[in-house]
């Protein structure tokens, strides 16, 4: 009994490694949202058919629609994320805040908490935060 319970856990948890990577390599879009006094460390990762995965963030939903989908892929393109700065901080350092990255087409943007990045970023960012939280 306790070895079947053993595989049947291995499998599972194989399974859901597989998952993991299957969204990673098919991956349009991540952020990741760290710090704050409990030292968090979780995110979500937006794929190319419009699922959204999250590794901690509570999600508002699992799937978005064409539509969104489409606007968050205008929102990524205007952004130019290969002319953004790589870290965005805030001019007032904030106490146990929040660091956000996203990370686009090979390129990743740093915003810290308070910090004002320009708006081509900020309008994927407001988008991405409304994904996770309520």
């Amino acid at each position: 009994m306790r070895a079947a319970a053993v595989a049947l856990l291995s499998v599972l948890l194989l399974a859901a490694g597989s998952a993991a990577d299957a969204a990673s390599s098919r991956a349009l879009v991540s952020f990741r949202e760290t710090g704050g006094f409990a030292g968090l460390d979780r995110g979500l990762v937006v794929v190319r058919s419009g699922d959204v995965f999250s590794d901690g963030l509570p999600l508002k939903k699992a799937h978005l629609t064409r539509l969104e989908l489409a606007k968050l892929k205008l929102a990524l393109t205007n952004a130019r994320f290969a002319g953004l700065a790589k870290t965005y901080e805030s001019e007032q350092p904030v106490a146990d805040g929040f660091v956000y990255k996203i990370a686009y087409a090979g390129h990743v943007v740093a915003i810290e908490q308070g910090a004002k990045p320009p708006p081509r970023v900020q309008r994927v960012f407001d988008f991405l935060q409304r994904l996770a939280h309520a």
